[in-house]
């Protein structure tokens, strides 16, 4: 009745314990149906049946339909799974009701789409079926929660940044309230400490508001023994390859890009839970 779709039943029994057909059932028995319903989201869970010929005054009370709480965009990293993904996500649908997904254009990341989710380990699990079992490559888009307006309620908020080797990350950005800045970058940059990989220069990560530093870690880099290779001799041409491994290093960490794993992205939306 909230779907509004009519079908013409093939079967109609109760469990007994197994499948036993009958003829019709009655308010109050419990049995199945089965009919040529081709999308999962005509047959939604709470929905009220009736006949068409011979229809309920309304349908019972308590049914809504179910609202996705997180919202966030997946792309695919190689363009031409653009179709795969639309294959899976509508495969997904048809075991997960809760599921939304609309089309979404990035001008950076390409053709995608933008899902809704009923919480943060719901597009855990939708993530990792679309790439275990479809075999999908994918970029944390933009994640957002849903939310009511019950009022202002006036408060200290400050904005965190996130700086990654003296760059500032935009998408680990947060809102937050000041008492709680410190606790939240700390634990912030200690997690991306665990998650960035080690480059070969060392990685500064630092929370803060506006310029004043309220947390800071690094990564310690990768180190080559450039004196390996190095038996004997006089100890300047030793200074020099140490010297020469610093002057690298140093011109490394100032054009080197890090790359941030998706996970870490996750991170913001869990800290702030």
């Amino acid at each position: 009745m909230a779907s509004k779709k009519t079908y013409e039943l093939d079967e109609v029994g109760i469990m007994a314990p197994d499948q036993r057909q009958v003829q019709e059932l009655h308010a109050g028995e419990v049995g199945y149906f089965s009919a040529s319903i081709k999308a999962v989201a005509d047959a939604r869970v709470g929905d009220t049946i009736t006949l068409a010929s011979n229809p309920a005054a309304e349908p019972l009370p308590g049914y809504t339909e179910a609202k996705p709480m997180v919202f966030c965009g997946l792309f695919p990293t190689d363009a031409d799974q653009y179709p795969d993904l639309r294959e899976a996500l509508d495969k997904l649908k048809l075991s997960d009701a809760a599921l939304k997904f609309e089309p979404e254009t990035s001008s950076a990341m390409g053709f995608g789409f933008r899902c809704g989710f009923l919480g943060l380990l719901h597009m855990e699990i939708v993530q990792e079926r679309l790439e275990r079992e479809y075999d999908l490559d994918l970029i944390e888009g933009y994640a957002s929660m849903e939310y009511s307006l019950i009022g202002y309620r006036e408060n200290f908020l400050v904005r965190l940044d996130v700086l990654i080797n003296g760059e500032k990350a935009d998408p680990l950005t947060t809102i937050i309230h000041r008492d709680k800045a410190y606790n939240v970058g700390k634990a912030l940059v200690e997690k991306l400490k665990e998650l960035i990989p080690r480059q070969q220069f060392k990685i500064p990560l630092q929370a803060s508001i506006g310029s004043r530093i309220v947390a800071s870690e690094s990564i310690s880099a990768i180190r080559k023994d450039v004196l390996a290779k190095c038996y004997g001799g006089d100890i300047s041409r030793k200074k020099k390859l140490l010297q020469k491994q610093a002057k690298g290093k140093k011109r490394m960490k100032a054009m080197g890009k890090v790359d941030v794993p998706q996970e870490a992205f996750m991170a913001v939306l869990k800290l702030n839970q």
